[in-house]
């Protein structure tokens, strides 16, 4: 679990969804007037020059609630500091690597809150508090001994089970500020956005888990190359005053079912601290990648790791169009997927793990000393901290050849228990499943 904490945040991706989801909730929740992105750049400055607010920030107990700087070292070394240890200090005064960058723009809006709260005159104590439940305090945890030991073991269980308690004392505690600031920064911009979008069929082939976490803007045009540019909407309020109401206006212009059960599914979603990938939440982070590779799904993407017009091949041929090189000689070596190959690396070191195949597959390229045949010409998706804000062009992957697939299976499967069911003189078990299942009724009989 530690590892994959490590992995996802080290990210340049991460860091910069996460600073623009935590401007949405320190926006949101916080009761001091915080500016989003201006109290935060000039926080900023001063988290990385270690300014005298910085250190009276964490003497008010602000500190210790990020997701990243909650590790033995990170505490230790802001320990040493605040005692005055020049060699702690110095080593706080150089970032010089992506955790110690990951932690100083996580501290950033909180440390924006607590300036924000200092004006507005509360006491140090007071504004500490209220730095810390500007966003989520991954520093809380629950009194059960039982979920601090699986929260140990599962990566992301803690701060999921805390954005959602944090997500309902906001509208308990001030129901209409948070309702008036969530739909003026997230509803309203997402309505419009879905007005933009709503007949356009490339936004109708791209994933229902893009289009709820985050707001895809089209850029490029028919007979050119189109990328969609994504704008991460904050976890759970995104959801629940942005998503939503995108499906449900989704139903009202179309009247499909399906739009009702994304629309029911993404209620649920947002109102569980699984958020779409109960997978991720309440398993232990260790043996998730195994159960994903042995059932060739992958949880959080909703689709199988193995696309299905390759599962019939070879497990060393069983890989896609982005599947690294380095992968694809590993799975020819072991007769592995390399599709399986890579779902495990991300599942057990997340971003940096991906990163470090592609490294990988850089330095054969430099020691072959020539471009491999048939190389796919470089997309916006493969630039580091890019791609964390593009898609991949959506006939890789588009949302109607998931739908087929599906619905292929569901035919077959209704197909078969019909046939079955005749087999076996039971009758009126097949005319239940004749009436449920009309579609498979053209079925070809083989």
């Amino acid at each position: 679990a530690k590892t994959l904490r490590g992995g996802v945040t080290s990210t340049p991706e991460f860091m910069a969804r996460n600073f623009i989801r935590d401007q949405f909730d320190a926006f949101i929740q916080s009761k001091v007037g915080f500016r989003p992105g201006i109290d935060t750049i000039g926080a900023l400055a001063d988290v990385m020059k270690k300014s005298d607010v910085y250190y009276d920030w964490l003497r008010s107990g602000g500190g210790h609630s990020t997701f990243v700087d909650l590790s033995r070292q990170n505490l230790e070394h802001m320990a040493k500091g605040l005692r005055g240890d020049e060699s702690a200090l110095k080593y706080l005064n150089v970032i010089n690597d992506a955790q110690q960058i990951s932690q100083a723009i996580e501290q950033a809006t909180r440390l924006g809150v607590y300036k924000a709260a200092i004006r507005s005159g509360k006491t140090p104590i007071e504004a500490g508090f209220m730095a810390r439940e500007g966003t989520v305090d991954f520093g809380v945890h629950g009194e059960s001994k039982g979920l601090k030991t699986f929260s140990s073991i599962t990566a992301f269980f803690n701060p999921a089970i805390q954005g959602t308690d944090r997500f309902i004392r906001a509208h308990t505690d001030n129901p209409l500020s948070t309702a008036t600031k969530a739909i003026a920064s997230i509803t309203i911009p997402s309505v419009a956005l879905w007005f933009i979008n709503k007949d356009d069929p490339d936004y109708k082939e791209l994933p229902r888990w893009q289009k709820d976490l985050f707001w895809c803007i089209k850029v490029g045009d028919r007979g050119d190359p189109i990328t969609w540019i994504r704008v991460p909407k904050p976890f759970l309020y995104g959801q629940v005053y942005g998503s939503a109401p995108e499906r449900f206006l989704e139903y009202l212009d179309t009247k499909d079912p399906k739009a009702v059960k994304d629309f029911a599914q993404t209620l649920i979603d947002s109102a569980t601290p699984a958020q779409g990938d109960p997978a991720g939440v309440f398993l232990p982070t260790a043996i998730r990648p195994l159960i994903e590779n042995a059932t060739n799904w992958q949880f959080f993407g909703e689709k199988p790791i193995v696309p299905e017009s390759r599962e019939n091949l070879l497990p060393y041929m069983q890989y896609g169009k982005y599947t690294t090189e380095t992968a694809k000689i590993i799975g020819k070596k072991l007769n592995w997927s390399p599709s399986k190959i890579e779902n495990f690396v991300r599942g057990v070191s997340g971003g940096t793990g991906q990163y470090s195949l592609e490294a990988m597959d850089l330095a054969l390229s430099i020691i072959n000393g020539k471009e491999e045949k048939g190389k796919r010409p470089t997309e916006w998706a493969d630039i580091p901290l890019v791609k964390g804000f593009v898609t991949r062009p959506v006939e890789t992957d588009p949302q109607s050849l998931r739908d087929f697939y599906e619905n292929t299976k569901k035919i077959e499967a209704s197909y078969m228990s019909y046939r079955e069911s005749l087999k076996t003189l039971d009758i009126k078990e097949a005319e239940v499943i004749r009436k449920e299942y009309p579609k498979m009724m053209i079925y070809p009989s083989v």
